[in-house]
């Protein structure tokens, strides 16, 4: 049987996501433990980060990390991918409308997941487990 490990946190799922949340609680000084089995191949989707997810990576110290692997969003274009017979109009946006260099980043997951990954090593509250999650058993607190 496994030792026993206690943490304050324990999350499921090393993608983007996890790794962010993980990141924030650690940086906390939550004690956190992040258990998640690294994909067998790589990860060729990108990830659009609006301002504000941008914002979130810098103040957790990860977005200097991975900012040259990333191109700015310039335009967005919404298309009604429905398969309806009416569909709605295709819109277009372009950041320079409303005076923005950019609406945020787009950026290559396993550049993404890499710097996470860097930056989550770097924090004594963090412990990262490859490994993936088979059973979920009810956790109990004492009373008090």
């Amino acid at each position: 049987m496994p030792d026993k490990v206690q943490h304050g946190v324990i999350l499921v799922g090393g993608g983007p996501a996890g790794l962010t949340a993980a990141i924030a609680l650690a940086g906390a000084g939550i004690e956190t433990a992040l258990v998640g089995r690294r994909p067998g191949r790589p990860d060729n989707r990108t990830t659009a980060l609006l301002a504000g997810s941008v914002t979130a990576l810098k103040t957790l110290g990860v977005w200097d990390l991975c900012a040259d692997q990333a191109a700015p969003l310039k335009a967005m274009r919404l298309v009604d991918d429905t398969g309806r017979l009416w569909r709605a109009p295709e819109v277009k946006f372009a950041a320079n409308e409303i005076d923005l260099e950019a609406f945020g980043s787009n950026i290559e997951n396993k550049h993404l997941v890499a710097a996470l990954e860097q930056r989550a090593r770097a924090l004594p509250a963090l412990r990262l487990i490859d490994d993936e999650v088979t059973r979920l058993s009810r956790v109990t607190t004492p009373s008090r």
